[in-house]
């Protein structure tokens, strides 16, 4: 669902937009599936945005439901009955400040309202309002909201997906504009810029970690192709002694393997430590919303990479490893001690 946003104070119904979309020179509307207009206030008590949705909005959204009320057979159901019932209320785990479940009671201005839901927060929506807060009808926030110019309102379009985002976004942010509608905005596309620098940040610190990686393999190489040309005597008296060359290979490649092993384990240790560090310092220092982002380790990502740098170094070791099988018992009477 694309959205083109706007504050407006004044009295604006859908079947006025609807009108726009109909009347416009630049709009085919064949390509707009849906539309709705969410009414949003500030509401201190619990959450910092409360949306009064309309019918539109309960049939299209995608929010998840963690927790809903055991009337209820379906999410959409839960959503269809919050747009009819002014005496409902779905609330958002992104600002839950309580311990709240559905079917308590919460108080809103002088009304209270009937818990039916516990929505699920995604992270990549964080700038995007209208996904998280509260959830009660439009016809509601009338009820804690004195001034209607405390109200702003949010218009969701949803485009076919049959033509051009970008081609339709254009015709509609021309003609909005000329009703002073604005800014037309695409949530994915915000998302990926909101998201753009502390991505490339991690990302440049991903790629020092690998690059890092690499050279401590290499240099693990270097230095096992070292140790096995110092002990070419020592090979070749376990050669002299009946030694089979196939256990000389296996117990250098074991002790590269251990000595890897060590080093990753470290490397990924320090390197998971100090990037959720990073995380912290970067989250306490932005608002009360950022805070709240629930962090989640990558586990499998890590996993990967660990598993992936202990083959690669395994496989280059297996190289030096190798030439302990070409070394003859004669080794052991070329040096004199």
């Amino acid at each position: 669902m694309t959205s083109w946003r706007k504050n407006i104070s004044g009295t604006w119904e859908k079947e006025e937009l609807e009108k726009i979309l109909v009347t416009s020179n630049y709009i085919d509307e064949k390509r707009i599936n849906e539309i709705s207009l969410i009414s949003q206030a500030h509401v201190e008590e619990f959450y910092d945005i409360v949306n009064g949705i309309d019918e539109a909005f309960a049939n299209a959204n995608t929010i998840t439901l963690l927790q809903r009320d055991g009337h209820f057979n379906s999410d959409r159901e839960v959503w269809q009955a919050v747009a009819e019932d002014q005496s409902l209320v779905i609330v958002s785990e992104f600002r839950l400040d309580r311990d709240i479940r559905p079917g308590d009671t919460v108080t809103l201005g002088n009304s209270q309202k009937r818990v039916v839901a516990v929505a699920k927060y995604e992270g990549d929506s964080y700038e995007f309002p209208t996904s998280y807060g509260m959830w009660v009808s439009d016809k509601a926030l009338s009820e804690f909201v004195s001034d209607e110019r405390l109200i702003t309102k949010t218009v969701l379009l949803k485009v076919d997906k049959a033509y051009s985002l970008a081609d339709t976004a254009k015709s509609i942010e021309k003609e909005f504009t000329l009703n002073n509608i604005y800014p037309l905005i695409n949530p994915t596309e915000m998302a990926v810029v909101n998201s753009s620098f502390i991505l490339m940040f991690f990302s440049l610190f991903e790629g020092f970690n690998a690059l890092a990686t690499i050279i401590g393999i290499v240099g693990l190489m270097i230095v096992m192709i070292r140790v096995i040309r110092e002990r070419r005597q020592q090979i070749g008296m376990l050669r002299a002694i009946g030694i089979s060359p196939k256990l000389i290979y296996w117990s250098y490649l074991i002790e590269g393997a251990v000595i890897a092993v060590i080093g990753i384990t470290i490397g990924i240790v320090v390197g998971a430590y100090g990037g959720d560090m990073m995380l912290q310092s970067l989250m306490n220092d932005a608002n009360e919303e950022i805070e709240r982002i629930e962090v989640i380790f990558p586990y499998v990502k890590i996993a990967v990479y660990y598993l992936g740098s202990l083959f690669l170094t395994l496989l280059l070791i297996a190289l030096p490893a190798r030439a302990t099988m070409k070394l003859s018992p004669a080794e052991a009477t070329r040096y004199i001690s």
